[in-house]
């Protein structure tokens, strides 16, 4: 299938369920998209049991499409950034040292403590998924979702500093998240003949990645903001805004760092420049507008994407990946309140309890289609099968147990 044509099929099917959601759900972007793609993915495999032969040309058609390319090549890089545009800089300057801590030590340690309960629990479920393997898993799950926790904390009354520390966390972790991934795969793809110098390539890998992305948002936000501030038109400003993020993300690939970083350091510099009045204010409402309407078609096509992952695993689904991904469901909500109960201290601002502000950042810290989009980056040889089907399971209860409850936890949590 051409590219094009399936770019104008999400775009029509995400306007569809964007619109069952606006009118008859009415839950949030995320979970509304995401629980109706779901719906209709069941449909789909309900359908193909008495229509064998259709159902695997849809799941060929489906596998076909590059799902982590499209991710995590195009839409992620818009996503970061329109996240990292919209937050409020004031407060998260005063927030930045928890905000710093969730979204690096905490992401590292997050992802080696659910590899060590996953290598776990893939032996007492009769999976054979090396250690190294579950590093993977472990990388591509820990960081939360920057789409769905966006959608969900905008109205969810929750105190500002807190707010804050969730989005802040989930837009950067995702940066630090794609660098640990991709040096835990350039380890995994390497040879015997690599080992010798293995660990001081993969920290080497590690620092280019994510200190060259950083320093290159840093660049980018400079000159950006040089040139914006001297625009009086929202038009104008907003295709060079634009220009700025694809322009920038293609280069970080080019220079071999991390494009998400980048973005969202560039992001943070605008949103920081904006609050110190260096913009025309006139133009940044449109401007925000843009960014935001944007944000929201990606935000809704990509939770589609994952109802639609349900299609390709589908056929090859075994009982065992189902107890495995219910196990590690608990395995990554009990590393999540381990590494983000050790920075609460560094936290700002009159909070409740340290364990019930444990449990509303473990609760509130969703995963969603950026973990899909790691999972189906993986090479086949690297239990592709399973670590996907179990991706899958954990975002589900995410998306829609943690998400359609969290309103009921900020009550719990204000009480």
């Amino acid at each position: 299938m051409e590219p094009f044509h399936v770019f104008v099929y999400l775009i029509v099917i995400t306007a569809l369920l964007g619109t069952l959601n606006h009118l008859y759900l009415k839950f949030p972007p995320s979970i509304g998209v995401m629980s109706i793609s779901l719906v209709v993915s069941l449909i789909f495999i309900i359908v193909g049991l008495f229509y064998p032969e259709a159902f695997e040309r849809l799941c060929d058609q489906v596998d076909s499409f590059d799902f982590g390319g499209f991710v995590l090549g195009i839409v992620l890089s818009f996503l970061l950034f329109a996240g990292s545009f919209n937050i409020n800089t004031a407060v998260l300057s005063k927030q930045r040292i928890p905000v710093i801590a969730f979204a690096t030590l905490g992401v590292i340690l997050s992802a080696f403590l659910i590899a060590g309960l996953a290598y776990w629990i893939f032996m007492i479920t009769g999976l054979n998924v090396p250690f190294l393997h579950c590093l993977l898993f472990g990388a591509l799950i820990a960081p939360t979702d920057p789409v769905a926790v966006l959608g969900i904390m905008e109205n969810s009354g929750l105190e500002s500093s807190l707010k804050v520390d969730v989005e802040g966390e989930s837009l950067l972790n995702d940066g630090v998240a794609v660098v640990l991934f991709l040096t835990i795969s350039a380890i995994a793809s390497s040879t015997p003949e690599d080992h010798n110098n293995l660990f001081v390539d993969a920290v080497v890998l590690f620092l280019r990645e994510a200190v060259g992305g950083a320093l290159f948002g840093l660049a980018i936000g400079y000159f950006g903001s040089k040139l914006l501030s001297r625009i009086h038109d929202p038009k104008t400003f907003t295709l060079i805004s634009l220009a700025f993020v694809m322009g920038g993300y293609r280069l970080s690939e080019v220079l071999h760092i991390s494009g998400p970083l980048a973005m969202v350091v560039f992001g943070f510099y605008l949103s920081y420049q904006k609050s110190q009045g260096l913009f025309h204010q006139d133009i940044i409402h449109p401007v925000k507008i843009f960014w935001g309407i944007l944000e929201r078609i990606l935000m809704v096509m990509l939770f589609l994407m994952v109802g639609l992952v349900v299609i390709s695993i589908a056929h090859d689904f075994k009982s065992a990946y189902l107890y495995s991904g219910l196990l590690c469901i608990i395995a990554v909500l009990l590393s999540r309140f381990i590494t983000v109960l050790i920075p609460i201290p560094m936290l700002t601002g009159k909070h409740s309890s340290v364990l019930k502000t444990a449990t509303i950042l473990t609760w509130g810290g969703l995963r969603g289609g950026i973990s899909i989009a790691l999972a189906l980056s993986l090479n086949a040889d690297w239990n592709r099968e399973i670590l996907v089907s179990v991706t899958y399971i954990v975002v589900v209860f995410s998306i829609l147990v943690q998400g359609l409850t969290m309103k009921k936890m900020i009550t719990w949590y204000k009480a």
